[in-house]
Protein backbone atom coordinates (compact mmCIF):
# COMPACT_ATOMS: atom_id res chain seq x y z
CA UNK A 1 0.00 0.00 0.00
CA UNK A 2 1.42 3.39 -1.00
CA UNK A 3 0.60 6.49 1.02
CA UNK A 4 1.79 9.90 -0.03
CA UNK A 5 4.69 11.37 1.88
CA UNK A 6 2.87 14.54 2.97
CA UNK A 7 0.16 12.47 4.60
CA UNK A 8 2.62 10.23 6.43
CA UNK A 9 4.71 13.18 7.58
CA UNK A 10 1.76 15.06 9.06
CA UNK A 11 0.97 14.48 12.71
CA UNK A 12 -2.72 14.43 11.84
CA UNK A 13 -2.04 11.66 9.33
CA UNK A 14 -0.33 9.52 11.97
CA UNK A 15 -3.17 10.03 14.41
CA UNK A 16 -5.68 9.23 11.71
CA UNK A 17 -3.92 5.98 10.79
CA UNK A 18 -3.61 4.87 14.43
CA UNK A 19 -7.19 5.78 15.26
CA UNK A 20 -8.51 4.09 12.10
CA UNK A 21 -6.55 0.90 12.76
CA UNK A 22 -7.77 0.80 16.36
CA UNK A 23 -11.38 1.39 15.37
CA UNK A 24 -11.21 -1.28 12.66
CA UNK A 25 -9.73 -3.83 15.06
CA UNK A 26 -12.22 -3.13 17.85
CA UNK A 27 -15.34 -2.56 15.75
CA UNK A 28 -14.41 -5.30 13.29
CA UNK A 29 -14.65 -7.90 16.05
CA UNK A 30 -17.63 -6.24 17.72
CA UNK A 31 -19.65 -5.69 14.57
CA UNK A 32 -18.79 -9.16 13.32
CA UNK A 33 -20.08 -10.67 16.56
CA UNK A 34 -23.24 -8.56 16.46
CA UNK A 35 -23.89 -9.47 12.81
CA UNK A 36 -23.37 -13.15 13.57
CA UNK A 37 -25.69 -13.00 16.57
CA UNK A 38 -28.42 -11.13 14.67
CA UNK A 39 -28.17 -13.58 11.79
CA UNK A 40 -28.40 -16.56 14.13
CA UNK A 41 -31.42 -15.07 15.89
CA UNK A 42 -32.97 -14.34 12.52
CA UNK A 43 -33.68 -10.66 13.17
CA UNK A 44 -31.72 -8.57 10.66
CA UNK A 45 -30.85 -5.17 12.10
CA UNK A 46 -32.14 -2.16 10.19
CA UNK A 47 -30.41 1.12 11.03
Amino acid sequence: MHLDRGFLNSMEGHHLIAAYALVVLIQGGYVGWIAYTWRKIGKPQNS
